[in-house]
């Protein structure tokens, strides 16, 4: 993972709403998909243990080795 950035989506205390955005650089053996996937499980039980979570969206963008964008997506729960 190359960046991270967590932040709030709303005003409660404690914060419920939480936006994740990644950016992962990849090796051509994965797919898109593969990456996509594996980072969403990853955030979401990293987050899961340290956060009260009603909603989360996640941005995740894939990367080459040379940072040439691969793919994007935007994925709630």
């Amino acid at each position: 993972m190359n960046y991270t950035e967590v932040k709030t989506t709303d005003t409660k205390i404690p914060h419920v709403q939480w936006l994740v955005r990644c950016t992962v650089s990849m090796l051509t053996e994965a797919t898109v998909q593969q990456v996509e996937r594996e980072i969403l499980e990853y955030v979401q039980r990293g987050l899961g243990d340290q956060l009260l979570i009603e909603s989360l969206r996640v941005e995740i963008t894939v990367e080459d080795v040379h940072g040439e964008i691969l793919g994007y997506s935007e994925i709630g729960t």
